[in-house]
């Protein structure tokens, strides 16, 4: 079985408004990958759900997804409580689902939790999943990659390794901005994402 190594190069930064919450001006900087779109978006006083596929594709025909969750006003929620409740889904849907810890380096000191989970091998389904947990002063953020695949043999194990990488470097851009606090503002971070994209990587295309 073909696995794609996908997500493709990361030249979109979006800007997550928890706006609608008393007293919440947090943001959420996220790398977005280039030609995605957000398809689905649901809301209400405590919390927010987007839902982001490829151009062209909704969360019913898309192999991959990214679902983006804030909770607002600083719930007392746990952190593994988030992710496990994450990772429920596919360890329902799975053989012997493996489990293994991102290292992800965000560029604040928030507290984070990031995973990365499959299916065994020779299951019914190949799926897997990453997540990001990041606890902020105002609200509780969650970034979901979810890929739906078929079964997948021994051969195919160690281009999971590639998508980990990818990933974890994704999340690792991930930054809580706040346009009421001057050095967090969402624009000077998002102007420094930019400028490194520029100046390191050559990928900008517009």
């Amino acid at each position: 079985m073909k696995i794609s190594t996908f997500l493709p190069i990361f030249v979109v930064i979006c800007l997550i408004s928890v706006s609608g919450q008393a007293g919440a001006s947090e943001k959420l900087l996220f790398d977005l990958p280039y030609g995605w779109n957000q398809v689905a978006i649901k809301s209400d006083e405590i919390k927010e759900v987007r839902q982001y596929t490829p151009y062209g594709k909704n969360p019913a025909d898309s192999t991959v997804n990214l679902t983006k969750t804030v909770l607002l006003g600083s719930p007392e929620v746990l952190l593994s409580d988030l992710v496990n409740n994450s990772l429920s889904h596919i360890s329902s849907r799975c053989k012997k689902p493996e489990i293994q810890p991102l290292v992800v380096e965000l560029k604040e000191d928030y507290f984070s939790q990031a995973v990365f989970s499959r299916c065994g091998v020779d299951g019914a389904y190949g799926n897997s999943k990453a997540v990001l947990a990041i606890k902020g002063k105002q609200s509780l953020f969650l970034l979901e990659y979810s890929w739906q695949e078929g079964p997948f043999t021994d051969k195919d194990v160690s281009r999971f390794e590639i998508r980990k990488d990818k990933v974890a470097r994704s999340f690792s851009w991930a930054q809580i901005c706040d346009d009421i606090a001057g050095s967090d503002s969402c624009h000077v971070k998002r102007k420094k994402y930019l400028d490194y994209l520029r100046n390191e990587s050559g990928r900008m295309t517009k």
